[in-house]
């Protein structure tokens, strides 16, 4: 038989359902969506078509098919590493090559790192040469 499914990456979540039974696990998100690069979103997981998503209980071997109605929140660890690794390095090594690249021999080039909620927001300045790219 062959294998038709998409590859999915475990994300470590907690689940509330209507019950108002909690419970630490994990879903499964797409490792690739057509519309933008990387991982699939836990919102872009909800708003698939279908009425249910996988759930991995803490406690469970079981994956279990939790049912959208019945989901009050699902909420994502914000430590948990759903970018793709490797392709933030090559990223951020690109830009900071970038950055080398436009600023004048012996200026310093500035990388700064802000977390927003749980994205991170990275910019890079050129002081000397009033460039200041946000990708």
């Amino acid at each position: 038989m062959s294998d038709l499914s998409l590859p999915r990456t475990p994300v470590p979540a907690r689940l509330l359902l209507t019950q108002g039974i909690s419970r630490p696990g994990q879903i499964y998100v797409m490792e690739r969506v057509p519309h933008h690069d990387g991982p699939e979103t836990v919102l872009e997981l909800l708003n698939r078509p279908e009425g249910f998503f996988a759930f991995r209980p803490a406690e469970d071997d079981e994956v279990l098919l939790v049912s959208k109605v019945q989901t009050v929140s699902l909420t994502v660890d914000r430590q948990a590493p759903i970018a793709d690794p490797a392709r933030l390095e090559q990223a951020l090594a690109h830009l900071v090559q970038n950055a080398i690249d436009a600023s004048p021999a012996g200026e310093p080039v500035v990388l700064r790192f802000a977390r927003i909620g749980i994205a991170a927001l990275n910019t890079v300045e050129i002081p000397s040469s009033n460039v200041n790219a946000t990708p």
